[in-house]
């Protein structure tokens, strides 16, 4: 699709003008290939006339969307409500990478007075509207939106080609195409989108007589029934040793006794338990290599807490007591591995405390369900 002017007479040209804002700028081309510097405040006109022209501007993609109108012109919005009129502008440069406006437009099949942003191959974060229509497209790897409130205010619907549809409080819409994940500011932990558009299922957690009935020697991690201090505690007179006869299979509070009476079974807090569950590997297949190390984009933790305690739930009701989950998998955010290949830390995106805060809440949630949690590294 080839976005023409309407406007070719000089007398056209001057009434287009007289509509402008007062501190607006006419950029006219000529019949050759033409590069124009966009600006990232203010209204600008770029009339590219013939040849292939491209804009560039400074930032990232991200913060810049793009709507065609009914004119055929294109509309480039800046994150401070200004926005520039693009007329015959074939391409568009941010940070050194050129994106086509056709392949831009095409993402909702050129649809008229919807804003379009678009994201780089890498992770993406854009910040979403309450009020107005717009469609958020990631491209590659993991990418998010931002919304104000919290996910009860919005309805998320896949659609039949694979994007989703949110309803906002406003009673707008946008779309959202190859997007993994939505962060509320009033919630703590981001959602996955396959969390949100998930049907309604029964999630109640199933109670500890329930479990009971499929293990001959059931596990139980009531933290109020443990015979062994819980992590951060000091010991006391009344729980400094194991509860076994044996001497010599007394151990320290979390590890794994060997029972001389069967050299396999396994012990956790001095009770035997046999392991049945399931291997998660990560959250969900959005979260591929990037459960653990990632960032939000913004320096803090971006754990899919809710997405994990989902598995652990849907374990618990059929019975299990188990899991094992990778931690580095293909080292896409973690660890932190330097090209002469050394390691020098648990992440690239976050400090090593907050990898291992990462890691401990999935424990206790897991905790919480009655769940043990083998990491794999």
């Amino acid at each position: 699709m080839k976005i023409k002017s309407t406007f070719f007479a000089i007398g056209g040209l001057a009434i287009l003008m007289i509509a402008f804002p007062v501190n607006a700028h006419v950029f006219l081309g000529d019949s050759e290939d033409n590069v124009f510097q966009g600006s990232a405040t203010g209204h600008d006109r770029f009339f590219g006339r013939r040849g292939e022209d491209l804009i560039s501007y400074d930032g990232m993609i991200t913060s810049y969307g793009f709507e065609l109108r009914s004119s055929g012109r294109i509309r480039v919005h800046k994150s401070n409500g200004d926005f520039d009129v693009l007329d015959d502008i074939e391409r568009v440069k941010f940070e050194g990478e050129v994106y086509e406006l056709n392949e831009i437009l095409s993402v909702i099949g050129f649809q008229t007075g919807v804003i379009i942003y678009h994201g780089t191959t890498g992770l993406d974060s854009f910040q979403g509207d309450t009020t107005g229509e717009a469609c958020y497209y990631g491209d590659r790897r993991y990418d998010r939106v931002f919304y104000e409130g919290v996910s009860q205010q919005y309805s998320f619907t896949e659609l039949a080609d694979g994007t989703v549809s949110v309803i906002k409080p406003s009673g707008d819409v946008d779309i959202l195409n190859s997007i993994e994940a939505v962060r509320f500011d009033e919630e703590t932990q981001a959602r996955d989108i396959e969390d949100l558009t998930a049907q309604a299922t029964d999630v109640s957690e199933p109670t500890l007589e329930e479990r009971q009935e499929v293990f001959s020697t059931p596990l139980i991690l009531d933290r109020n029934q443990v015979l062994v201090p819980p992590r951060n505690l000091e010991p006391t007179d009344e729980t400094e040793t194991a509860p076994h006869s044996d001497p010599s299979t007394e151990v320290d509070a979390g590890a794994v006794p060997v029972s001389s009476a069967d050299p396999n079974q396994l012990f956790h807090y001095g009770q035997a338990v046999n392991l049945v569950g399931a291997n998660l590997a990560w959250s969900n297949n959005a979260r591929f290599s990037s459960d653990f190390g990632a960032s939000d984009g913004f320096g803090n933790k971006d754990t899919n807490l809710i997405g994990f305690q989902v598995k652990f739930d849907e374990i618990a009701r059929n019975g299990g007591n188990s899991a094992r989950i990778w931690v580095h998998t293909t080292a896409q955010v973690s660890p932190n591995i330097q090209t002469n290949g050394r390691t020098v830390g648990l992440s690239r995106e976050l400090t090593n405390e907050q990898v291992v805060d990462q890691m401990i809440e999935v424990l206790d949630s897991a905790w919480d369900r009655g769940i043990l949690v083998t990491y794999s590294l």
